[in-house]
């Protein structure tokens, strides 16, 4: 709900935006890969959690962009030095385009 919010967007809308990304992400044909709990950073798995350590982790690793809508998250990868971009974000930029 606080997505649609930020974004101003209606069920309808939303639903119409996440099939867009869907649709793209599978021509990209990108696939989900997981992270061992044995090899993530301790410092990391202690403070945020196997989920948000796996997602910074990979995108320190890869230099690609991590998409959120977390708050907490967004701040620990400013701190660290990845490039982040809100859902809010990639959602008003998607308006304009349509």
């Amino acid at each position: 709900m606080a997505l649609r919010s930020k974004a101003q967007l209606s069920p309808p809308r939303l639903g119409a935006f996440w099939k867009f990304a869907k649709e793209e992400l599978a021509e990209l044909k990108l696939e989900e890969r997981f992270d061992r709990l044995d090899e993530m950073d301790t410092g990391h798995l202690q403070a945020v959690g196997p989920t948000d350590t796996s997602l910074l982790q990979r995108a320190q690793h890869s230099g690609r962009t991590l998409l959120t809508g977390d708050r907490e998250l967004r701040g620990r990868c400013i701190e660290q030095g990845i490039k982040v971009l809100t859902c809010a974000k990639v959602l008003a930029y998607w308006q304009e385009s349509a």
